[in-house]
Formats: C-alpha cells, structure tokens, sequence
C-alpha cells in the first residue's frame, strides 16, 4: 500500500484507483513491479490485454487515457481485469508500434505476481 501512495503522489496513479476488484468499473490499466521497488503503470501490457480480452463492443484501448475503458456504457469487471493483466503478463505481450500490437517485434513477459490491475470510475 505504501508503494500506491508513494505513485499516487507523484500522480502515477490517481488517488481515485483502486486494485481491480469485483466491482464494475469505468476503466483499468495494467502495472507491474519495477526494479526501484514500486508499481509502474505499463502501457503496452494494459494495450495488449485490452485489445485482446476485450472486442471493443464491451471495452476499447482509450489512447488519450492509456486505459481500456467500458464503451457505449458498458463497465470492466475489475476482478476479471486483475486476471487479464497477469495471464497477459505470464503468457506473453508484444510491443506496441504506431496504436498496433507489432508481432515482429520479441515478445515481453512479466510473472504473473509482479503485476496488478487497477481500475477507475473517473478520468
């Protein structure tokens, strides 16, 4: 918890986040842990496990956000989210390239206990 205050203060991660839970929620993002020893939001995880668990009738990438956000009223189950940043994590992420995923590039892992979902109500 010390480690979310810490990034929230440096406006990291809004005070308004909370870990992905059961609830329904307007939007999510996917971080992991970083070698300095705090969450990092990651972009391009958060990018790859929208695009990909989401067919963007339920929730799309929201490029301007750097969030999956729920579309046409639609809300993100934050316990599903949870679990769609560290299979994604786990099971492999590529780079993003232009607003696309680029699958020419190496794929990035992450263990699935180094990365967490976080979600929002607000932008």
């Amino acid at each position: 918890m010390k480690s979310i205050a810490i990034l929230a203060a440096f406006g990291l991660l809004p005070f308004s986040d909370v870990l992905a839970d059961s609830q329904s929620w307007a939007q999510c993002s996917c971080s992991v842990w970083t070698p300095s020893g705090g969450w990092g939001y990651d972009w391009q995880l958060t990018y790859n496990a929208c695009i990909n668990n989401y067919d963007g009738a339920i929730a799309k990438y929201d490029h301007t956000l750097g969030r999956c956000t729920g579309t046409a009223g639609n809300t993100i189950d934050g316990a599903r989210w949870f679990g769609d940043c560290q299979i994604q994590a786990s099971d492999g992420y590529f780079p993003v390239t232009y607003g696309f995923i680029d699958m020419t590039q190496p794929v990035m892992t992450e263990e699935a206990d180094n990365v967490r979902g976080y979600c929002t109500n607000s932008s």
